[in-house]
């Protein structure tokens, strides 16, 4: 995931009504100083709301009366249902200034990449002061809601820059305030790191990682892990889908530099066609620079069959699922046939400019097959709570490229989230509501909240 969030970040993903939303909003304005920006950027849509709107106008200036508001329900293309944004009066008065268009209900239509231009404007409004207690915010949530460890994908830099957008007044240095963080002993989540080139053809910037960085190198907080979630610039053309088409011609040699140096490859993927290119793409690799050992995988998939799981496994790839499609209208990941795969299978969430980095939403899918409406999609592809809760801990050791993640044994790290009630008791739509009252990382308390009294004896 991607850690950096603009403004005051508020999480919408447990929301099921627009009055949900005002009260998120509300309270969450009520505890920052004045004329500071309220923001959502991402992971919740009106899909999941009863309403099935965004909040108007009005609506957000009754919930923040002293604060802008910035709300994004995801980065997605335009045109699709989930790209949409909305802000109150100050946020209107702020962003017409910038030359964003605002509608008189509060709506910033995606057409022209007007919502996905005002919220690079956000991004880059920020000091590395704001970016720093923005970090260490979004840390304190995942904890909260018992997330001990974060493999990030590029830091604090905005990697989907839409045409047209000015420059940050800043260099882009991703990871300084995740370093700042580390040098003062402020880290809250183990972090691991992988590099997002954004430089040109063949990747000058992936050269000089692959030269001078070392692979799966650090202390037991903070350390490198892979090259990815892209070796290669993000390419402007996209596909029938709306999403960018991907690899890019320049990404075999990419690829290639990367095995021949011996690094893990972490790539970014969504549907099936996707996937079989870069999957073409390893199997040539493969046959110069063998990768089984290498812990190559793709990231998040969208959708994937049986032959293109045959293909990875042969290679001794991995993948991650992630609630990707979780907020749109485009189906369900088929949970069930990439667990029986063989393949080496994880649980995670993309930078939740996309969509829930809540693992129990996750969790709640995986489990029921429902999108963000209750729609059950695919009753068949459903896993069992415990094989979810697996996929999230254990699993993932085999991602982290190091054994002790993910379980309880002498010499493992010993990260604990006591959560809020029993998993493997509660009603499914009670999933998506599950927390943690106690997270530890690296032997510190991080979070504690709620009642601590054990569930069974509650009530007596």
């Amino acid at each position: 995931m991607h850690t950096f969030r603009p403004g005051y970040d508020v999480r919408l993903d447990t929301a099921t009504t627009v009055a949900d939303v005002l009260k998120l909003i509300r309270d969450r304005a009520a505890g920052i100083p004045p004329g500071k920006w309220v923001s959502s950027a991402g992971g919740w849509s009106p899909y999941q709301l009863a309403d099935k709107r965004m909040p108007t106008l009005a609506e957000l200036d009754a919930a923040s009366p002293n604060n802008p508001v910035f709300l994004y329900t995801a980065f997605w293309p335009a045109g699709v249902p989930a790209n949409q944004a909305a802000t109150n009066s100050l946020g209107k008065d702020w962003l017409t200034e910038k030359g964003i268009t605002v509608g008189p209900d509060g709506a910033i239509s995606s057409a022209k990449n007007q919502s996905s231009l005002a919220y690079h404007l956000l991004r880059i409004d920020g000091t590395p002061a704001d970016q720093k207690r923005a970090t260490q915010e979004f840390m304190a949530y995942l904890t909260s809601v018992g997330v001990t460890t974060v493999n990030d994908m590029g830091g604090a830099r905005d990697s989907l820059i839409p045409p047209g957008a000015p420059a940050a007044a800043a260099p882009d240095k991703p990871y300084d305030v995740i370093l700042d963080l580390w040098r003062e002993h402020k880290l809250t989540t183990r972090l691991r790191l992988n590099n997002l080139d954004g430089s040109g053809p063949l990747g000058g910037e992936l050269a000089a990682y692959l030269k001078y960085a070392f692979p799966n190198f650090g202390d037991p907080l903070l350390g490198t892990l892979c090259a990815g979630e892209f070796i290669t610039p993000l390419p402007t053309v996209r596909g029938k889908s709306g999403m960018p088409e991907i690899p890019t011609p320049d990404y075999s040699g990419a690829a290639m530099q990367v095995a021949e140096h011996r690094w893990c490859h972490a790539q970014h993927t969504d549907f099936t066609a996707t996937s079989n290119r870069f999957i073409d793409v390893w199997e040539q690799v493969n046959a110069t620079y063998p990768i089984a050992d290498l812990h190559w995988r793709l990231e998040h998939l969208f959708t994937m069959d049986a032959p293109s799981l045959a293909r990875l496994k042969k290679l001794g790839a991995g993948a991650t699922v992630a609630p990707i499609m979780y907020l749109t209208p485009w189906g369900v990941t088929p949970y069930r046939t990439i667990v029986e795969s063989g393949i080496p299978v994880g649980a995670a969430s993309d930078g939740g400019n996309f969509e829930p980095v809540n693992p129990w939403v996750h969790v709640y899918q995986m489990v029921t097959s429902k999108d963000a409406s209750g729609k059950a999609l695919a009753p068949d592809q459903t896993i069992s709570r415990l094989e979810a809760v697996k996929l999230y801990t254990v699993n993932n050791a085999w991602f982290m490229m190091d054994s002790r993640f993910g379980s309880m044994a002498p010499g493992n790290f010993g990260d604990v989230v006591v959560l809020d009630r029993d998993l493997f008791a509660i009603p499914d739509d009670d999933i998506r509501n599950v927390s943690s009252v106690l997270t530890i990382v690296d032997g510190k308390v991080v979070h504690r909240s709620g009642d601590m009294t054990p569930v069974a004896r509650r009530g007596r």
